[in-house]
């Protein structure tokens, strides 16, 4: 290769990396974007109905955050549901587990049976190896959102 060839691939790769690097903030823009656009086509169909721009941008804002929040209250009431099932289905799931190790213990050569692991020591180990674990992954996520906080706060000219 000769050398504006390889100039010219590794400014590529360059431009590449830079994006990948801003990507967050590219998907913001591109939201934005979208958004206004959304918002520009239903002002000028309230323009279109004889409604006054100053009266249409305000009106189609609160119908933007009407469907926003019908969209995120419906989304949360069917995550809070979830989440109450999981919350109620697990102490079963655990209770049928140690009725079918007791069937295996009454159905198996007592031999076997000492080979077993007992399920109840189980999920504490388990619960011993996932803790660290969960307590890491929701302190770098919160810490994660918190930074972003702050840095969209501090470029907010409010």
């Amino acid at each position: 290769m000769n050398f504006g060839i390889s100039l010219g691939f590794f400014t590529i790769v360059a431009a590449i990396y830079i994006l990948w690097q801003i990507r967050q903030l590219l998907m913001l823009l591109f939201t934005a974007i979208v958004l206004a656009t959304i918002l520009n086509i239903v002002v000028k169909k309230f323009e279109n109905w004889k409604i006054k721009r100053f009266l249409a941008i305000p009106l189609s804002l609160s119908l933007l955050l009407t469907v926003v929040g019908i969209l995120v209250g419906t989304i949360a009431t069917l995550f809070v549901d979830r989440l109450e099932k999981l919350i109620n289905l697990v102490p079963q799931g655990i209770e049928q587990l140690n009725q079918w190790r007791d069937w295996i213990v009454i159905n198996l050569h007592s031999e076997l049976v000492l080979s077993l692991p007992d399920i109840n020591e189980a999920f504490a180990s388990l619960q011993e190896q996932l803790q660290p674990l969960l307590n890491r992954l929701l302190g770098e996520g919160l810490s994660f959102f918190l930074t972003r906080l702050e840095r969209q706060s501090a470029f907010c000219y409010c």
